[in-house]
């Protein structure tokens, strides 16, 4: 059964994976983001799936942002990401 959160894979440069996982709280939220962790880097998309469905359950559904040279991060994903959580420090 998928928990039905907000996921977000982003590629923030070339090669460097992160993926943003909500809460069950962030219904009410003006942006989910806002209450979500972030999860990297990961070398790839597949390595930060891996990672996500090894330690999480399953969102349900997820949106995939490639790295675009021309995309400039909004204030939420700057934050998110300076607060990341390594993945090689943090497992379940």
């Amino acid at each position: 059964m998928s928990s039905g959160v907000g996921c977000e894979f982003h590629e923030v440069e070339l090669g460097k994976w992160f993926y943003i996982l909500g809460t069950e709280d962030d219904e009410d939220a003006w942006d989910w983001r806002e209450l979500a962790t972030a999860y990297g880097p990961f070398d790839d998309q597949e390595e930060a799936r891996g990672h996500l469905l090894d330690n999480h359950q399953n969102p349900g559904h997820s949106t995939v942002v490639p790295y675009d040279p021309q995309r400039r991060p909004d204030r939420v994903l700057i934050d998110l990401i300076a607060n990341t959580r390594d993945p090689r420090s943090w497992r379940c």
